[in-house]
């Protein structure tokens, strides 16, 4: 079986999602503590021709948990990003249809909901039907490969399918200790595909969502199966489903 993990974050960009639809399970990160200045609660769209922030703002402290971090309802900030998006992208339906999954994410108190429910409407937009688990609240090992380790018995898999970045601290010695590997996703969406290339590279993501229709992305599902919803958050912390 092939895992895929990652922490949320919101508008999740296509090589993400490209990720997700080639594993067999994605685990949502969302027990570990939020980072502040991440991309967890924010990310960024071309504006007037400069990089601009769709922020979800918090209340967060240094212990607090992506699932546990209450959101800053004072603020009108679904009015701020809807406004944003139209104005960057202007108004088509399958635009319309996002500015309504905004307006129905008010009923979220906290943010690991509501970067899960923003996640299950991009995996339904692209007809990606990989199932997606939150990750077992349990006390876990120190360190990001341990972690990694660990969901990996939790979910019985056998690879770990690791985003562009994992390289870079990915503990060797302990994964050859182990009766797992690991290999590095080859996205269909590498940086010099994207337009725009003096723009920041991850806020290209969501530059293509918005500037298409309805980018389709080919899953060995979707190619021969209507797409269907992708359960509640609620239901999915679990892994006796698999």
């Amino acid at each position: 079986m092939i895992l895929c993990a990652s922490q949320p974050c919101y508008l999740a960009w296509p090589p993400l999602l490209d990720r997700i639809a080639a594993a067999d399970v994605f685990v949502v990160m969302d027990a570990v503590q939020f980072e502040k200045g991440s991309y967890v609660n924010r990310n960024k769209i071309p504006l007037n021709g400069k990089d601009h922030w769709l922020t979800i703002p918090v209340h967060a402290s240094i212990t607090t948990t992506i699932a546990d971090t209450s959101i800053d309802w004072s603020k009108p900030w679904q009015r701020k990003h809807t406004n944003s998006v139209s104005h960057a992208y202007g108004i088509t339906d399958s635009r319309q249809e996002w500015l309504r999954h905004v307006a129905q994410l008010a009923d979220c108190r906290h943010l690991g909901p509501l970067v899960v429910r923003d996640l299950e409407f991009w995996l339904n937009q692209y007809s990606i039907r990989t199932p997606v688990k939150l990750m077992p609240l349990k006390k876990r090992k120190p360190g990001g490969n341990e972690l990694l380790l660990d969901l990996m018995a939790d979910f019985k898999a056998d690879t770990f399918l690791a985003g562009p970045l994992f390289k870079n601290y990915v503990n060797e010695e302990l994964w050859k200790s182990s009766p797992y590997q690991w290999k590095e996703h080859k996205s269909r969406f590498p940086a010099e595909t994207f337009p725009y290339p003096a723009l920041h590279y991850w806020m290209l993501g969501t530059d293509l969502q918005f500037s298409s229709s309805r980018h389709i992305l080919t899953t060995k599902q979707s190619a021969v199966e209507e797409p269907s919803s992708v359960p509640s958050h609620r239901d999915f912390r679990s892994t006796s489903s698999l």
